[in-house]
């Protein structure tokens, strides 16, 4: 009898002890599974957040791109009005009118190409490729400013015959269509960026 209950003891316990590493497995794969999901879960989580946060970074940098190109657009129409007001003048016979355009000529590359505080305070926003072609409006404007004041000058010296200034008025005209086509340009540059803001924006239009 006795032996049968040691038999019956050491079976039960035998039971028992692969019970309990069946369970202890059981409780391990159980963790590792649940730590599995808690990561992946982690993981989405945290994908989620670097999108939202990329979008967000994205929206701001286009607000900014947008307040400072629809600056610079301001004041290149004024510069536009500008180009034409010189037109005008070269061919006014009205003194006042011709003076204002003389000391319009007279300032043009210190004063009226120097962009106002508004449009400076933001011009860290402008791509490559539209500083390229400020640049580029600039350097146009430099045979028109020197022709319309030899126009203007013609119209005082009476050594200077007509062909003088009828050649110069040729070359301001020029002038005016170059400078008018860079700014024409500008606007296109700038519209295509605010358009496709996913675009690699610091890549020279030239």
């Amino acid at each position: 009898m006795r032996e049968e209950w040691i038999v019956l003891v050491a079976a039960l316990a035998g039971v028992l002890a692969g019970g309990a590493m069946t369970f202890r497995y059981a409780i391990r794969a159980g963790q590792a599974s649940v730590e599995r999901s808690l990561q992946a879960q982690l993981v989405s989580a945290e994908q989620r957040l670097k999108m939202r946060l990329e979008s967000e970074a994205q929206r701001r940098r286009h607000e900014k791109l947008e307040e400072s190109y629809g600056k610079l657009m301001g004041w290149f129409f004024e510069l536009d009005m500008v180009v034409d007001s010189v037109w005008i003048g070269i061919h006014s016979a009205d003194q006042e009118v011709i003076e204002e355009t003389r000391v319009t000529l007279d300032k043009w590359p210190w004063v009226t190409l120097k962009p106002p505080q508004y449009v400076a305070s933001t011009q860290q926003y402008w791509s490559v490729a539209v500083r390229d072609l400020v640049d580029k409006f600039y350097g146009d404007t430099v045979d028109f400013v020197r022709f319309a004041q030899i126009v203007i000058r013609s119209g005082d010296d009476l050594k200077d015959g007509d062909d003088v200034k009828d050649r110069a008025m040729e070359k301001v005209w020029e002038g005016r269509g170059k400078s008018r086509e860079s700014i024409a340009k500008i606007r296109e540059q700038a519209g295509v960026e605010l358009v496709h803001p996913d675009r690699d924006l610091w890549q020279s239009a030239r």
